[in-house]
């Protein structure tokens, strides 16, 4: 066909973003919805072509217009109840295809023939090259809202439709979508491939995958149910996969046994294939039985075992999605928080109860999780974890640890309440909503009635609700002991909120006791209280009491809530923290102290002092690994004109643990932690020599590949002698496409005016690399030390970044404002032209105020917590 033949987006740069009121009106007139998709994919081509047939009934609704979604090149044909279409029939503007509802039956068929451009940034039809062996690998990734990027659809949650399959791929390439292939029709060095119609699901997690994947296969059982599985990845990674292969699958057939059993529902769908897909940006996908995972999790370099909990934990998450998000799903992304939320929480239920990692799940969950939470939830833009998402743009912004991490915080807390009813709520809720839509009401209307039947009486879910799933901001709760001859006289606990977010909420807590006995802290009893939501909660069943030497209002971690503990509980921990035998409680103290030093009620150097001389007696190396991202953090709040002492004192701190830890996973946490606390010159001399001798410690240790990148990027940034040679014998070494990116790191990272400048202009104008280049080019630009040199480009960072925004997808822009952002918290300056950016966005600029309101927000903090340290 012709140009002048052809459709085409008439206004192609505008904005992709579908409106609430506009699905819900969609929704109201659209039902039995069916797509039979035809595709052909042509190897190294940019582009691919489509054949949708998209058979739905209309209502007769008042409205003028029908619009499907759809972000493409070029449409060459459509087709209406057979009849061709005319341009005049059909307007595609702004990514949407509409016409005219007057041409509509009650019944309908659509048929549009297209082509389209791949996408490079992680989203929508994701074209791979693999530098190695120049294989060509596809993947899709839609949610929120980038289905239509692979074909036309009405691409909302709530219009769930049945997808029949039809691919011609070249005949050496796997093809996966989300049921089983029923035929292959081999054509010369082509191959049709077709699938049988799937159930009704929502159009994000539909799912082609596409490409010489190696496959390796097993089977499990879900209630009595047999389900295929099968493990995929790149032909350059089988030699990574192949040693996990019985872990993972292990993890997977006990996964799919836990669900079944606690939601006494059976796998709802007809295979489970996982896939592990280059340049992903999300942990994984929950594509109904096509799991794409990021390749992070296939572990090219000695892993530890939080590594492989955290995989676990992942994979998990998805096949929890299976029920809770495919089986049911929500009705608009205000259920994003729940949907993900619970996904989360099982995860960590499912891999403690279910799998070799036990209680390591609940380690995670706090130090990773509840971590997260807390800093998102004290943040400007901070919001309720149920509230109204206008847009898919506000959807794309949710996806953050309120959503995440809060949301499965406040249901562990929901849980505490609940009890075993839970699990009941959860087998009335997939019995009386499977195949279709719900929203949280639905949900807590399930947690009532499994409450009503187990306990006989409901659980009044609404106030609960409304204080804390309605409101936004971060609890404290504080501990107020009196005690008077060895017994207790009064215990309070005293309840804040942040001035901004002023709720006071109720909070089911473990009260704990510990009497010190030959200098061990010991825990003498526990209870379960109830917190009011008011100021002071007396308790006083406990007077009279025996005087502890320890009390701990969160033990167990069951709240989502600050702690501050009193003088004498704070004392006693300071003391003998290591001496407490429950390595959650151990965990659950080092967050408190670091809580302290972010809200300015601890100098970060004390933090510092302390890990120095405590870390080092902790065996729990789950532990380790978490105290250690407190202690990077802390560094961060350390101000100019100490950080060279304090980062010369963790270095060597480092340094010494690594001689003298014989733990493999030891070993692995303190070279990564060595690698990444280094500041100067002569740590990365230290750090290059340490790389090139090897036999480290009583291990005789030597740095892996991805730390050696890591400190040829440190010494790059230094321009020690020789690094660039070094740089060209490392990418022969490890030509892998994560060798590409952290070489570009490296490339970055050098003190060169010039190379700054051209770097610079790259992240401005190249739209041809993948958003995982550029974003490793980014990552090598701010270096601490290198300040001086990149004066100019934080002055042009303040005024390019609204066009970047402007220009760019969603993913390519966050991730240029965060990482080009000009971390240095003590130039008043700084703030001073962030508050100038926000001044002169408008209503539309949500995701980019809210990654600057973020990052301001951080900066200020910095700044509060090294003024701190000077007092």
């Amino acid at each position: 066909l012709t140009v002048e033949k052809m459709w085409q987006d008439t206004h192609a740069e505008g904005k992709d973003n579908l409106l609430e009121t506009e699905a819900m009106q969609r929704s109201g007139a659209v039902s039995d919805v069916a797509y039979t998709i035809e595709l052909d994919l042509i190897s190294t081509s940019p582009t691919f072509h489509g054949d949708v047939t998209i058979n739905f009934k209309y209502s007769g609704a008042k409205q003028d217009k029908l619009f499907v979604d759809f972000k493409g090149k070029s449409i060459h044909k459509m087709f209406l109840n057979g009849k061709e279409l005319t341009k005049d029939e059909v307007e595609w503007k702004t990514h949407r295809l509409s016409l005219s509802t007057s041409s509509l039956q009650q019944s309908n068929s659509w048929r549009i023939v297209y082509t389209n451009d791949y996408d490079h940034d992680g989203e929508g039809f994701h074209q791979f090259i693999d530098p190695e062996d120049q294989q060509e690998y596809l993947y899709t990734n839609f949610e929120p809202f980038h289905a239509h990027h692979l074909f036309p659809c009405f691409d909302q949650p709530d219009i769930r439709a049945k997808y029949t399959v039809k691919v011609t791929a070249p005949s050496d390439w796997v093809v996966i979508a989300n049921n089983p292939e029923t035929s292959t029709t081999p054509s010369g060095d082509r191959t049709l491939h077709v699938y049988s119609e799937t159930a009704s699901f929502s159009t994000y997690i539909f799912a082609l995958i596409a490409g010489p994947y190696v496959s390796f296969s097993n089977t499990c059982t879900s209630k009595g149910k047999e389900v295929p599985l099968r493990f995929l990845c790149r032909k350059s990674l089988v030699k990574f996969i192949e040693p996990d292969l019985e872990e993972i699958f292990t993890v997977t057939q006990q996964g799919m046994k836990f669900y079944g059993d606690f939601f006494d529902f059976a796998y709802p769908f007809e295979k489970y294939d996982q896939v592990f897909v280059p340049e992903f940006n999300q942990g994984a996908m929950e594509n109904v039985g096509a799991v794409t995972y990021t390749e992070s999790y296939v572990f090219r370099d000695p892993p530890t075992e939080n590594q492989r909990c955290g995989r676990a934990e992942t994979m998990l998450h998805e096949m929890a999605h299976m029920w809770f998000g495919n089986l049911v799903s929500p009705k608009w992304w205000d259920g994003l928080w729940l949907n993900e939320s619970f996904a989360t929480y099982m995860e960590s239920l499912s891999v403690a109860k279910a799998t070799r990692f036990g209680d390591m799940a609940w380690l995670n969950f706090n130090s990773y999780m509840k971590k997260w939470a807390e800093r998102e939830d004290q943040l400007v833009t901070t919001h309720p974890i149920q509230g109204r998402v206008e847009d898919t743009d506000a959807t794309f912004g949710n996806f953050d640890g309120i959503t995440y991490g809060k949301g499965a915080s406040v249901l562990k807390q929901l849980i505490a309440v609940v009890g075993d009813a839970f699990q009941t709520a959860m087998i009335i809720y997939f019995q009386k909503h499977q195949w279709g839509n719900t929203t949280v009401h639905d949900f807590l209307a399930a947690m009532d009635a499994g409450y009503v039947k187990v306990h006989g009486k409901s659980l009044g879910i609404e106030e609960w609700s409304q204080s804390w799933l309605n409101t936004a901001g971060l609890n404290t709760l504080s501990t107020e002991l009196k005690i008077q001859d060895g017994k207790i006289e009064s215990l309070k606990i005293r309840q804040s909120a942040p001035a901004d977010h002023p709720t006071l909420r109720s909070h089911k807590i473990e009260l704990a006791f510990f009497n010190l006995k030959d200098g061990v802290p010991t825990l003498t009893s526990s209870k379960f209280v109830d917190v009011k939501p008011e100021e002071i909660t007396n308790f006083p069943e406990f007077s009279g009491q025996n005087s502890p030497d320890f009390v701990f209002p969160n033990y167990n971690d069951h709240a989502f809530t600050k702690v501050i503990l009193d003088p004498m509980s704070f004392e006693n921990s300071s003391k003998f923290l290591e001496k407490f035998s429950d390595p959650l409680l151990r965990q659950l103290l080092w967050a408190t102290y670091y809580n302290m030093v972010r809200d300015q009620k601890m100098k970060p150097s004390q933090f510092l002092n302390s890990f120095s001389e405590k870390i080092q007696f902790e065996e729990n190396v789950e532990l380790v690994q978490s105290t250690i991202r407190s202690a990077g953090g802390c560094l961060h709040f350390i101000p100019e004109s100490r950080i060279a002492s304090e980062s010369s004192q963790v270095f060597e701190l480092a340094r010494k643990m690594l001689n003298q830890v014989t733990q493999s996973d030891a070993v692995i946490a303190w070279a990564r932690f060595l690698i990444s606390s280094g500041r100067s010159e002569d740590q990365a001399k230290k750090l290059v020599e340490m790389m090139d001798q090897g036999n480290i410690g009583p291990t005789q240790f030597s740095f892996d590949q991805n730390m050696r990148w890591s400190v040829l990027a440190f010494a790059a940034s230094w321009n020690l002698p020789g690094i660039k040679e070094r740089l060209d014998e490392e990418i022969k070494k490890d030509p892998s496409d994560r060798g590409q990116r952290k070489l570009e790191t490296a490339k970055a990272s050098f003190p060169d005016p010039k190379l700054k400048s051209e770097t610079y202009e790259r992240i401005l104008t190249d739209t041809t690399s993948s958003l995982h280049i550029m974003s490793s080019v980014m990552s090598g630009f701010h270096w601490r030390h290198q300040r001086s040199l990149n004066l100019e480009f934080e002055d042009r960072y303040f005024k390019d970044v609204r066009n970047v925004f402007a220009n760019r997808g969603k993913e390519y822009a966050v991730n240029y404002a965060q990482h080009m952002f000009p971390n240095f918290p003590e130039d008043s300056t700084i703030e001073e032209r962030s508050r100038d950016v926000l001044s002169q966005l408008g209503d539309k600029d949500t995701i980019l105020r809210r990654t600057l309101q973020e990052l301001l927000d951080d900066h200020k903090r910095a700044l509060a917590c090294r003024l701190k340290e000077l007092e």
